[in-house]
């Protein structure tokens, strides 16, 4: 898989998210880039973002978004996959050997299937001091769970300007 940093297509989930300040917009800490967008009120909302593609297709597998994004600026999980993932099964987070985490999807929109998460006080210091994050999806009509690996680098370093 290729790393690439693409500008972020509005979500709906996101446009919930309270005022962050822009002026990292466009920097990259590590595997992560600072990425902003107007919400409908006119406000900027900043977080972190780092996208896996496919290397036969540069098509779109997983794009991880973090940020102090909650409504009283709580660090939340924002995860794109790809139409097409069996929804039953939810999706795996794995930090490190911590205990595994399922999310449910929220929604399915035109750019892919997405599920948002609060970061709890444990959650939150294993993904800052983590060595490796795996995100698992389930292929509608598969038995194979697809694992994606995320890359820490420059997460909390990045979490902590966005401060």
């Amino acid at each position: 898989m290729r790393l690439f940093i693409p500008s972020l297509t509005a979500l709906s989930v996101l446009a919930a998210f309270p005022v962050l300040a822009a002026s990292h917009a466009g920097k990259t800490f590590g595997d992560w880039a600072v990425e902003c967008e107007r919400a409908p009120g006119g406000e900027t909302r900043c977080f972190l973002s780092q996208t896996q593609l496919l290397k036969e297709s540069n098509a779109r597998l997983l794009k991880t978004s973090v940020g102090y994004l909650g409504p009283k600026e709580e660090p939340m999980l924002v995860l794109l996959l790809p139409l097409g993932v069996d929804l039953r099964a939810g999706i795996a987070l794995k930090v490190d050997d911590s205990p595994q985490l399922t999310l449910v999807y929220q929604q399915c929109v035109q750019d892919g299937c997405m599920a948002a998460v609060p970061l709890n006080g444990p959650t939150l210091a294993a993904l800052r001091k983590a060595k490796r994050i795996q995100v698992g999806m389930m292929p509608y009509a598969s038995t194979q769970t697809m694992t994606v690996n995320v890359s820490p680098n420059g997460l909390a370093s990045g979490m902590d300007a966005l401060r």
